[in-house]
């Protein structure tokens, strides 16, 4: 079994790796002991044609307790920098994906990869206020999986941005 520093060179430091395309299974298996998270851009994924020379390891990854996160890769791959766009296209490709852990690969999967899982990622009572304000129809309710499948499936632009508590937009 290789440790983190076999693996990744660094002892202490969080260490996220970028796409990791293609993954078998003993490259999970050794990706799961490193403590290493893995920064997933779907839709340069898509547009490089990944798709067709094989389905992207994440669903695998999450199961064998990687963290996966959501994240955009450049204006040159993708037409728009959205998290929340990248949320929706794994959605329209992977339908049964629970619109919670998509969020999820947003918002705490990534903190947690950042080792910043104590201070953002979440909204709590001591962490950064780092919020947008959606503008989603009340009739969605209170219940998590309802709210996260509004935003995913169709919540437009923020109305508010808040970064480090301050309003930005």
């Amino acid at each position: 079994e290789k440790s983190r520093e076999d693996v990744t060179g660094l002892s202490s430091v969080p260490v996220v790796l970028a796409h990791v395309n293609y993954a078998d299974d003993a490259d999970l298996n050794i990706l799961a002991g490193s403590g290493a998270s893995v920064a997933w851009c779907p839709r340069t994924h898509a547009y490089f044609d990944h798709p067709r020379r094989g389905e992207h390891p994440w669903r695998k990854m999450l199961a064998h307790c990687i963290p996966v996160c959501l994240a955009t890769d450049s204006l040159a791959s993708n037409p728009d920098l959205s998290l929340l766009r990248e949320a929706r296209h794994v959605l329209r490709c992977h339908p049964q994906t629970s619109p919670v852990v998509l969020m999820e690969m947003i918002t705490t999967l990534p903190a947690q990869a950042l080792g910043l899982s104590q201070q953002v990622g979440r909204l709590a009572a001591g962490f950064s206020a780092d919020a947008i304000l959606l503008p989603l129809d009340r009739s969605v309710g209170t219940d998590a999986n309802a709210v996260c499948q509004a935003i995913v499936h169709n919540a437009p632009e923020p109305d508010a941005v808040w970064v480090m508590g301050r309003r930005v937009k």
